[in-house]
């Protein structure tokens, strides 16, 4: 997957490294985000699952979204 850069955003996948682990394992275990997430909102409970949500990442759902999304726009005649 390439890297997708602004000046204020770098989208990438995840790695399977201790700084996106504990990136993940923050963000995650954080109500005041979690609680926007998904039907049944919760927090993790440590690092170890954060460590497995990272591992079982990138299996396109958001990128299909995605895809849908710049497809309607594309057919609705955006340039």
């Amino acid at each position: 997957m390439p890297v997708l850069e602004t000046e204020r955003l770098v989208l990438r996948p995840w790695r399977l490294d201790d700084h996106d682990i504990d990136f993940a394992y923050d963000l995650y275990s954080r109500w005041d985000v979690q609680r926007y997430i998904g039907r049944t909102p919760r927090v993790i409970a440590d690092r170890a699952e954060a460590e497995t949500r990272v591992r079982h990442s990138g299996h396109g759902f958001a990128s299909e979204a995605a895809d849908a999304v710049l497809q309607r726009a594309l057919d609705a005649g955006l340039p």
